[in-house]
C-alpha cells in the first residue's frame, strides 16, 4: 500500500516488488542479487518471496545460520526418507562438541546434498560466501547449480564465485537486470 511507503528508498523497493509481482520483471530458475552493504538484498528477496507455501530459507553459512536452516528443514517434509534422524544426530554431534564454525560448515557441504530431496521449492541463500573459503564457495557454487535445474534459486552476493552462476546477477541499487561482466567491470574502476 502507497500510503505506508515513507521514503524514497522505501518507494524504490515497493516499485521493484510490485514490478516483479506483475511479472513485468522477470525471474529464471537463479536468480542472483548484487550491491553493495545495506542497499537491501535481503529484504528485496524476502520481499518477493513473501506469500509462497514452499520456501527454504538456507540463509547463510555461519553456524547459527545452519543451525536455524536445519531446525526449520527438521520440521518440514525436504527430508529424504530415513535421513532425518541421521540429520539429527549430526547436528547434535556438532552443535554439541563445541566444532569450529569451518568444521560445521564443511560437514553441512558434504551432507546437504544427501539429505535433501529438493524440487520444486524456492530456496534462498544470502550471502553464501560468508565464512567459506573459496574452495568450498566453488564445491557450494556448482551444487546451487545443480539445485537450480529443479528449484527456483535466490541468492544475494559480493562474491564474483557465484556471480559466475549466471551471465546476468540484479543490480539491487539500479534496480534492473545488468550483465554480469559489466557489473564487475564497474565495480572494479
Amino acid at each position: 500500500n502507497m500510503k505506508e511507503v515513507k521514503s524514497v528508498k522505501q518507494y524504490r523497493y515497493y516499485k521493484t516488488f510490485t514490478l516483479f509481482k506483475k511479472k513485468e520483471i522477470e525471474l529464471s530458475n537463479l536468480n542472483i542479487f548484487v550491491g553493495d552493504n545495506g542497499v537491501g538484498k535481503t529484504t528485496l528477496i524476502k520481499e518477493i518471496t513473501r506469500g509462497y507455501d514452499k520456501v527454504l530459507n538456507l540463509g547463510n553459512l555461519s553456524k547459527d545460520g545452519i543451525r536455524n536452516s536445519f531446525s526449520q528443514l527438521a520440521n518440514d517434509s525436504y527430508f529424504k526418507a530415513g535421513s532425518k534422524d541421521y540429520v539429527n544426530n549430526i547436528m547434535s554431534f556438532y552443535f554439541s562438541n563445541n566444532s569450529s564454525n569451518g568444521e560445521v560448515i564443511l560437514a553441512t557441504l558434504n551432507d546437504l546434498e544427501v539429505i535433501l530431496d529438493v524440487k520444486g521449492l524456492i530456496i534462498i541463500f544470502d550471502e553464501p560466501e560468508t565464512s567459506i573459503s573459496l574452495k568450498n564457495q566453488i564445491r557450494l557454487r556448482n551444487y546451487i547449480s545443480k539445485l537450480s535445474e529443479n528449484n527456483q534459486i535466490f541468492l544475494s552476493t559480493h562474491s564474483p564465485v557465484f556471480m559466475e552462476l549466471s551471465d546476468v546477477v540484479f543490480d539491487v541499487e539500479k534496480l534492473k537486470w545488468t550483465n554480469r561482466k559489466n557489473y564487475l567491470k564497474n565495480i572494479l574502476k
